[in-house]
């Protein structure tokens, strides 16, 4: 299912606002191993530590993009749910990341007291690949575990591809980093769908 991106539907952002310069790179010329942007990566990574990557330019960036999407109207779908029964999913704090996070909560660490704005579901990377025996999550949430899990996938693999970039550029054997990285291993890695109240 190809959904149309929200993206297209932003205004454009203003010519006289200051901005900060990102380094970007293309998803598909990191596919093809292209040294130059290779040396981007690795240069954006030594220096700022960050950088954009166009998923734009190739099928599986374009793939990534279009489950974003559909994530996004998986979102609105689970928080149009009453808060009452968005709470029977709820994280214990200290316990567990996953399950629900209601908007108003006070971090301890803010001097200020200001309760956040924000309220997501945390979906564990393990739960819907059955590394772990799954938590309940809303009946949304568990009839997108499928798309839910191909995501997971494909986001894991993206990252794979920038690692084996940078050992690639570092000299390194190819599997350095991703070794370290297995998507069938337990992890606390999780997919988290949000939304903010202003």
């Amino acid at each position: 299912m190809i959904v149309k991106s929200s993206l297209d539907n932003l205004p454009r952002f203003p010519d006289d606002v200051p901005t900060a310069p990102i380094a970007s790179a293309s998803f598909s010329k990191l596919l093809t191993n292209d040294d130059a942007e290779a040396g981007k990566v690795l240069e954006a990574c030594q220096t700022h530590g960050f950088f954009y990557l166009d998923m734009r330019d190739c099928p599986e960036g374009e793939a990534l993009l279009d489950e974003s999407e559909q994530l996004l109207q998986l979102a609105i779908e689970a928080f149009n749910r009453p808060l009452e029964e968005k709470r029977k999913f709820a994280l214990k704090k200290g316990v567990s990341l996953y399950g629900y996070k209601e908007a108003g909560v006070v971090k301890q660490t803010d001097k200020d007291r200001r309760p956040d704005s924000t309220e997501f579901f945390n979906i564990a990377k393990d739960h819907v690949h059955s590394i772990e025996p799954s938590r309940e999550y809303p009946a949304e949430i568990e009839a997108a575990k499928p798309l839910i899990r191909d995501f997971t996938k494909n986001a894991h693999e993206c990252g794979m591809v920038v690692l084996r970039t940078l050992a690639h550029r570092l000299g390194l054997p190819p599997t350095t980093f991703t070794d370290k990285n297995l998507i069938s291993s337990s992890s606390c890695d999780h997919c988290q769908i949000g939304r903010a109240h202003v």
